[in-house]
């Protein structure tokens, strides 16, 4: 199942569970910058058991049930873009906070302007992606535009 493949590959050191940075660097690959503090409200969720770690059972109820987001029920394909935008914002987050800022954003609209990702001026675009107007694009904006877009 997608539930198994996922699981073990970010079950890093084969102990049959998901540690909290396993589960925090999961949530990043899938298009999810998660705070300290939300990676740790996301396990209290899923970790029924209250054991401090998920297992595959828990995972495998959370994975099927999702939440309710489209980013859970994406076909091989579409994950792989998924994946592939996921590096691309990875690429101009160079302090890998999961935010770009507006100088980051130079260069990130340049290359998005190059592959015709983005039609809309520098500041427009910014303005767009830029969905709670704090001045930056957190991970969670970006994947989101481009689902918008319909990138996947």
């Amino acid at each position: 199942s997608t539930a198994a493949i996922v699981f073990d590959k970010y079950d890093a050191d084969k102990s049959g569970t998901i540690e909290r940075k396993e589960f925090a660097q999961l949530c990043y690959e899938l298009g999810y910058h998660l705070t300290p503090q939300q990676v740790g409200a996301a396990m209290l969720l899923l970790d029924k058991d209250s054991n401090g770690v998920i297992s595959f059972d828990e995972f495998n109820a959370w994975w099927q049930e999702g939440d309710k987001r489209w980013r859970i029920n994406l076909d091989e394909k579409k994950l792989e873009a998924l994946k592939m935008a996921v590096k691309h914002f990875e690429y101009f987050d160079k302090d890998q906070e999961g935010t770009i800022s507006k100088e980051e954003f130079e260069a990130m609209y340049d290359n998005l302007r190059q592959n015709n990702i983005v039609k809309l001026e520098k500041s427009d675009s910014f303005n767009k992606m830029d969905a709670n107007n704090d001045g930056r694009i957190s991970l969670n904006e970006y994947i989101d535009w481009l689902h918008k877009l319909g990138s996947f």
